[in-house]
């Protein structure tokens, strides 16, 4: 890339938009299938559904030109074993893995996405604690919350592996903002009924 793109792709980097859900929960098995929606300001959405049970399913590029076997896991060991492994480890908690085999470049060719909660790069370190529904409660021993590591690994035969992480941090729905003003609504009136009484 020439180098006086990364500014621009810099950008684009930071106004990226993660939307995770999970569309198949079994009582038995947990979550079944993965669904993750990205965005930036100067792209369309970009939806990728797999599901967790590692099976790989053949699937092609947007422009039907490519084609590769994708496949998704949740790895309950890697986040804890990786939280050595660069800035930003150390909350602990299952790391979902989606995996695409690129077999048509040739054997040992394949990209990783690895999500999971990590402590922000530069922090100290801490417990971090990871509810069901992969939100992060408590905060890192630096006096920052966990954040979402999101590690992108390219995966070459007889070369080093490229990796990068990105980081995002929790922003609220539009349902939990509803909410959140509608549970402040009578704390407010009250507020207001109680300095008029007083004065």
């Amino acid at each position: 890339m020439p180098g006086f793109l990364c500014p621009a792709v810099g950008l684009l980097e930071r106004s990226t938009e993660l939307t995770i859900t999970c569309p198949g929960v079994n009582s038995e098995t947990g979550v079944d299938r993965l669904r993750i929606e990205d965005k930036t300001r100067m792209s369309a959405r970009n939806v990728t559904e797999v599901s967790l049970d590692g099976a790989e399913v053949e699937k092609a590029t947007k422009t039907g030109r490519k084609r590769f076997m994708l496949s998704g896991a949740i790895d309950a060991a890697q986040a804890g074993a990786g939280a050595g492994a660069g800035a930003g480890g150390g909350a602990g908690g299952a790391t979902a893995v989606v995996r695409c085999r690129l077999f048509q470049r040739g054997p040992g060719w394949e990209t990783r996405q690895e999500r999971c909660l990590a402590d922000p790069p530069g922090s100290r370190g801490g417990a971090t604690q990871v509810l069901a529904d992969g939100e992060g409660e408590g905060e890192a021993a630096g006096g920052t919350g966990a954040m979402l590591r999101e590690r992108n690994v390219l995966v070459r035969p007889g070369q080093e592996d490229i990796v990068v992480d990105r980081y995002f941090t929790r922003v609220a729905t539009a349902a939990e903002v509803a909410a959140a003003a509608e549970a402040a609504a009578p704390a407010a009136a009250d507020k207001k009924h109680t300095s008029k009484t007083s004065s």
